[in-house]
């Protein structure tokens, strides 16, 4: 009879993973794991959405103005927004639409709350230099809070409140 070698037999306490293989295993997945999701990025909520177009908007309108050297306006009221160009006897309606549902807009001066009118028209007025009165333009969703902001030098900045 032939003996089998001493590595071809497996002894019992040598078959599958001991537990501190396991745990480190399980540590290592988790960590992964940890890894992925804190990197997925939230989803925007509608009114972060609308506060970021209505910024990149309201810049682009004075980017425009200054390079084609035309005075703009932005106006408002608590169900539509709309831009403006001067055609040099009046302002021309240049664009706008209805604010989404659940956005309430408040519109501030000079750190004074203003009433917002029934009818629409321009109420915020950007030079050809890019200079306009200094606003806060409140955005308030179920979601969040989100202001627009310029210091008067023809930049809006979109600043998360809440």
């Amino acid at each position: 009879m032939f003996r089998k070698k001493s590595y071809d037999v497996i002894k019992r306490s040598e078959a599958g993973f001991t537990l501190i293989e396991m745990l480190c295993v399980l540590v290592l997945i988790g960590l992964l794991s940890g890894v992925v999701i804190m990197n997925v990025p939230n989803p925007k909520s509608e009114t972060q959405i609308e506060a970021e177009r209505l910024a990149r908007d309201l810049n682009a309108m004075v980017q425009n103005g200054l390079i084609s050297g035309e005075v703009r306006g932005f106006g408002l009221t608590e169900e539509q927004f709309s831009f403006y160009a001067y055609n040099g006897e009046e302002f021309v309606p240049a664009g706008g639409q209805n604010w989404p549902d659940r956005i309430k807009p408040k519109l501030q001066r000079e750190g004074q709350e203003v009433e917002l009118p029934d009818e629409i028209s321009p109420q915020i007025i950007f030079e050809p230099t890019g200079l306009n009165a200094p606003f806060v333009l409140d955005m308030s969703g179920p979601e969040a809070r989100y202001e627009l902001r310029s210091e008067g030098k023809g930049r809006i900045v979109l600043v998360k409140t809440e």
